[in-house]
């Protein structure tokens, strides 16, 4: 049985031979993760800058990927004004098809996103006024959440085209004041 035979028969209760696993690579894994990477043409403008506009902080040893110093949508006022990146450049997927095509052991195919519409909430507006933006500014947040989520449904179909097996994204919603 393969990986993913595995993990389909797992995840809907049909008793695989072995439960499926994801350890580090000396003891083996039934997975492949996959992710979409970089605009392969992305050169920020300002040091620390992302693609979507936010300048991160050095990585430290406390945040090993910064944190964003400055919030790009000080205000809904300027949401017309925030581009998003294209996440339909296709080099964004290379390692990713790259991955998918070299699984010859039929390992189950777990993509990442990394566009997580909460998460970028925050990165875009600032942790407080994530969480409070549905109250105090509702008709923008809905707007810009609902950009957000199509954004990460265009990355979801991206890597449905491709044909894996699984989409994976999570999110952090604490402790960011410790």
């Amino acid at each position: 049985m393969t990986g993913a035979e595995l993990v389909r028969r797992a995840a809907i209760f049909q008793r695989p031979e072995r439960v499926p696993y994801d350890l580090p690579d000396e003891y083996g894994s039934d997975f492949i993760w996959v992710g979409m990477e970089p605009d392969p043409a992305w050169a920020p403008p300002v040091k620390g800058q992302d693609e979507w506009g936010c300048i991160w902080s050095e990585p430290s040893e406390l945040y090993p990927r910064g944190t964003v110093e400055i919030c790009p949508l000080v205000s809904y006022d300027d949401l017309d004004k925030l581009k998003f990146p294209d996440l339909t450049i296709q080099g964004r997927y290379a390692r990713a098809r790259a991955l998918i095509a070299g699984n010859r052991q039929k390992k189950f195919v777990v993509a990442n996103t990394r566009v997580n519409y909460l998460d970028r909430l925050k990165l875009l507006r600032g942790y407080e006024e994530a969480y409070s933006d549905p109250l105090l500014y509702p008709d923008g947040c809905d707007e810009l959440l609902g950009r957000l989520c199509e954004a990460q449904m265009t990355v979801v179909r991206q890597f449905a085209d491709m044909g894996v097996d699984g989409i994976f994204w999570c999110d952090d919603l604490g402790c960011q004041d410790r």
